[in-house]
């Protein structure tokens, strides 16, 4: 596993059905989502963006933290490929 664009967050990845599911955990707060999305699959490597999305406009958000599991789904099994994890913000409308 790669998780070195990761930034204060500590990263744990797991595979399910043989393989062909990665679980991860997520980082979502009082106002913020997490999900997870393949950004790449080739035969060396599976990139994982791990994406906290927070509302547009501000609002009163409580102050707790949450660490939900996260899946995404192979085309083929991960075997011997790496996992390298990425991170993005973004907003809803």
């Amino acid at each position: 596993m790669d998780a070195a664009a990761l930034h204060d967050f500590q990263a744990k990845v797991w595979t399910e059905r043989r393989g062909t599911t990665v679980g991860l955990k997520g980082k979502e707060s009082g106002c913020s989502r997490a999900n997870a999305e393949i950004a790449e699959q080739s035969a060396a490597k599976v990139v994982v963006r791990i994406v906290e999305t927070v509302p547009k406009e501000s609002r009163p958000c409580t102050m707790d933290i949450r660490y939900p599991d996260l899946v995404v789904h192979l085309v083929e099994p991960l075997a011997n490929r790496t996992v390298v994890l990425t991170q993005e913000g973004r907003q809803t409308s």
